[in-house]
């Protein structure tokens, strides 16, 4: 009889082999590596380890993901959907407005200045969820799993130009970060020039520029303080909101077993609902301009008129990408953006 037991499982086993199946075994577990672009001391990474931590506990230990912060996989910012695509990486919290070149339907939603508030922004952002899972599947073979807003979401003007709106900048050299807030200056008169970021501080200080157009965040961390006194937030609070998005790479999710995949989507939604909590909590930009105001600096902000006209300009810019723009996708992602643009005479 035990003759007869051994025979017959060495049968069984034999035939689910030959049919392609195998039993659950260790082999069951998985390691991934994470890209993301900011510094592990970002409120944005330290959500995104957060949800890397929770994926090993709920899992028990059957999928483990090293997160590597600050770029250090040595993907390039602007071709982190090639390698997710390619299956270099396994996931990343990715932001879509570094892809503009590759997809530039995907950044469509998040041009500077466009929206009157925090709330609308998010509010179109969250429209476009299922386009933007399909461009994600079908074009880049990215599986979309969530995203939080960038937990600084004021933009403005650092300079040493003592003024109070737009007309205080006309002409002026200002540094700005994106084609399409390089319009938007343009439109409204100044001089906007591109320069690496590791030049700014000594741009400003010595007068090669006279503004830079960035974040409360960026001049906190980069010193900008010492070289300038004033910053001007040039478009309505909250509007330029840039998105972390948790993305997996389809050539490693389609392998995860079902009950994982649940896990990880499940996780991703926490963290997501986290991550928007912690964003849109006031205290957590107000650290940043209280700490240039000590240092300091006057905040000084432009009157609704001016806050207007910067509407209005990204509004024209908007406008002539979509209308120059061949990308049928931008077209598609046009059209469901449509209802919602701001006024023409707003």
């Amino acid at each position: 009889m035990k003759t007869f037991h051994l025979a017959l499982s060495a049968i069984l086993v034999t035939g689910l082999l030959l049919t392609g199946f195998s039993p659950a075994t260790a082999a069951d577990t998985f390691k991934w590596r994470a890209d993301a672009i900011l510094n592990e001391k970002t409120g944005e990474v330290k959500n995104f380890q957060w949800f890397c931590d929770q994926v090993k506990a709920r899992s028990g230990g059957r999928l483990e993901i090293q997160l590597f912060p600050g770029g250090s996989l040595g993907i390039p910012p602007t071709g982190l959907y090639r390698a997710l695509k390619s299956g270099v990486v396994h996931m990343a919290m990715g932001m879509s407005e570094f892809q503009a070149g590759d997809a530039p339907s995907l950044s469509l939603d998040s041009r500077f200045y466009l929206w009157r508030d925090r709330s609308q922004r998010w509010a179109i952002h969250n429209l476009l969820a299922p386009a933007r899972q399909e461009i994600f599947n079908n074009s880049w073979g990215i599986e979309l799993l969530g995203g939080y807003p960038l937990y600084n979401t004021n933009d403005g003007i650092v300079t040493n130009i003592d003024g109070s709106g737009w007309e205080d900048f006309a002409g002026k050299k200002i540094r700005v970060s994106a084609p399409d807030s390089k319009r938007v200056f343009e439109l409204r008169g100044a001089s906007a020039v591109f320069m690496p970021m590791g030049e700014l501080y000594q741009a400003l200080k010595t007068g090669v520029i006279d503004g830079v157009d960035t974040s409360p965040r960026t001049v906190v961390g980069r010193s900008l303080y010492e070289v300038a006194k004033y910053y001007y937030p040039v478009g309505y609070p909250g509007t330029v909101l840039w998105t972390c998005e948790i993305l997996v790479s389809k050539k490693h999710w389609d392998k995860l077993p079902a009950d994982l995949q649940q896990i990880v989507r499940e996780t991703a939604l926490d963290a997501s609902r986290k991550g928007a909590c912690e964003a849109t909590d006031p205290r957590t930009e107000e650290a940043y301009l209280a700490k240039m105001r000590e240092k300091g600096m006057t905040i000084r902000y432009f009157s609704d008129a001016d806050m207007k006209r910067s509407q209005q300009a990204a509004l024209t810019a908007y406008k002539e990408f979509v209308a120059g723009s061949e990308n049928p996708n931008v077209k598609k992602m046009a059209e469901i953006i449509a209802p919602y643009l701001p006024d023409e005479t707003n």
